[in-house]
């Protein structure tokens, strides 16, 4: 995987976790517990697939984040 390649699949990971912190933030102040947990689930889902994709850039990123599931 070339560098920029590498850039984009980081700074895509770094707005998902921009709006991630918007939607905890969100979700805190309308205290929902469970939801909090399922987002940092998938959110460390995510960060394993990163990091996976990194040491083996077959790996796709998902570019998606989603907080409605």
């Amino acid at each position: 995987l070339c560098l920029m390649e590498r850039m984009h699949k980081l700074s895509t990971y770094e707005n998902q976790l921009s709006q991630a912190k918007h939607f905890v933030e969100r979700v805190c102040q309308n205290g929902h517990a469970g939801q909090i947990g399922q987002l940092l689930q998938i959110m460390l889902t995510q960060l394993n697939t990163l990091c996976m994709g990194f040491i083996m850039p077959d790996i796709p990123v998902n570019t998606e984040f989603k907080t409605d599931s």
